[in-house]
Order: structure tokens, then C-alpha cells, then sequence
């Protein structure tokens, strides 16, 4: 059987090429995420960890704040090998689950965008970042909460469970950090059609369904169907618009 980790690093490396034209709000959420954390950045960081770089969005928007002697950039899959090198310094690679890699230690910065909905232990993730920090360490992350993509969620009874923003705080309390900033805001993005929504999801990377999950010629029908009664809206112009919700967090802490 194919672990759902291997199932989701093939789908983001397939996705790796489409992914950047896509991700529109993943690029929004980089760029709030960076304005939220550059009062608490140090202007210089000897180690530096990322968590699912991805195509690199978060490691260039961090790399024009902060100049970094080693970059240690963390995915599930090798192809993150493409990714701009470090221009300050070393680029180190950490490849695989992060749940079961060792951290490494005496960082200065810990960063993340939209990963860590993904972890299937998130508080003990937290418990292992707080350790590996320097004590005047930050960890800057932004993950997705309960709201988010919740048309696909309704209609497929398929998805991930979120933590609300509250339950971060309690997490990241008990991990021992020191708030500095959380929030959270909602995006809506609208497409043409539902396939069209579907379409964005495999463009980067996230199917919103299990691995197992198998689209049929009905159930597609089905959805299509079920998507234009329930959440499609019409503008002055006769015009379906099809919405998909992005519900993110943002965090900034220190280790208190």
C-alpha cells in the first residue's frame, strides 16, 4: 500500500511546473505572512530552517529580509534541489517527512507556509521546533484553518481536519512559545466552473480529497451539479461564478 506521505510528495512534484501560476493565494498568504513577521526578523541568521519549501515563494520573500549563513530547506521530495541556492550562503537540503527526520538544532529562525495543515502530530512538531531554536529564536509559519476549502469538503465528505485559531494558541503555549502575533483571514477565490476548481487544486498540488479517493464519471456529475446549487452565485451580468475558500493562519512566536 502506498503511504499517504509518498502520495502526497508525487503529487507536489507533478504539480512543481504549474504550481507558481496557480498558487495565487499561496503567494498572497507569503507575502502577509513576511509583513506579520518582519518586525520580529534579526537582520542577519547563522541557521535557518524551512519546513515544505515548496517551489521556494517563502526562502526568496525571507532571503530579501534576512542574510542567512545556512539555509537548511526541508520537502518530501528531491526536486526542492531545483530551487534558487542560497545566495548569502550555504544551502543545505532535508529531505522527507519532517515528522520523522531529526531537527537540527541551534537554529535561529524556523519558517513555514501552508504546510503544516499536512503533519499528523502537529504538537509534538511544535515541542521539537521550540527545542531546536536558540533561545532567542523565531518561528514563523502559516497553515490553513477550519473554513478552508470547505465547498469541496461538504460536497466529498473527503479532507483534512483544521485546528481553529484558538486551538494554535493553546499548541503553541504549551509548546512553550511567546506569541508575538496570530490572526487569520479568509480568501474566495471564483472560477468559471467546478471543473475549473479542480483544476486549480491538482495545478498545486492539493487534490482536497484521501489518496484513495477515486473520481467517477458520476460522482463528477454529481458534484459538478451539487456545487452549482449550493455555492454558485450569478453577478449582474448573467455570469456563474464558482467559489473556492482559502481560510489561513498566521503565526509569529519566540521561544519563550
Amino acid at each position: 500500500m502506498t503511504s499517504p506521505n509518498a502520495a502526497i510528495a508525487r503529487r507536489f512534484a507533478k504539480a512543481r511546473h504549474t504550481y507558481d501560476a496557480a498558487a495565487h493565494v499561496q503567494k498572497v498568504i507569503v507575502r502577509t505572512l513576511m509583513s506579520y513577521a518582519a518586525p520580529h526578523l534579526p537582520t542577519a541568521a547563522k541557521r535557518t530552517l524551512e519546513i515544505g519549501c515548496g517551489t521556494g515563494e517563502l526562502s526568496r520573500a525571507l532571503l530579501e529580509k534576512v542574510r542567512i549563513d545556512v539555509l537548511i530547506l526541508n520537502d518530501l521530495y528531491p526536486e526542492i534541489r531545483q530551487n534558487p541556492a542560497n545566495p548569502h550562503g550555504e544551502t543545505q537540503y532535508l529531505i522527507g517527512d519532517i515528522e520523522q527526520l531529526p531537527l537540527p538544532d541551534s537554529l535561529d529562525l524556523v519558517v513555514s507556509s501552508s504546510c503544516l495543515q499536512w503533519l499528523k502530530d502537529l504538537p509534538a512538531l511544535l515541542e521539537r521546533a521550540h527545542g531546536a531554536l536558540q533561545d532567542d529564536g523565531v518561528f514563523v509559519f502559516s497553515s490553513f484553518s477550519t473554513e478552508n476549502l470547505h465547498q469541496i469538503k461538504h460536497l466529498t465528505n473527503q479532507g483534512l481536519d483544521y485546528y481553529s485559531l484558538k486551538d494554535y494558541e493553546n499548541l503553541l503555549t504549551a509548546a512553550g512559545f511567546q506569541i508575538l502575533h496570530l490572526s487569520e483571514q479568509q480568501y474566495e477565490l471564483n472560477f468559471d466552473s467546478p471543473k475549473a476548481v479542480l483544476k486549480h487544486l491538482q495545478n498545486t498540488g492539493v487534490t482536497a480529497t484521501s489518496a484513495d479517493f477515486r473520481w467517477t464519471k458520476s460522482t463528477l456529475t454529481q458534484f459538478m451539479q451539487d456545487y452549482q446549487r449550493k455555492f454558485a452565485w450569478q453577478d449582474d451580468a448573467g455570469k456563474w461564478h464558482y467559489p473556492l475558500t482559502y481560510h489561513a493562519v498566521y503565526g509569529v512566536v519566540g521561544k519563550a
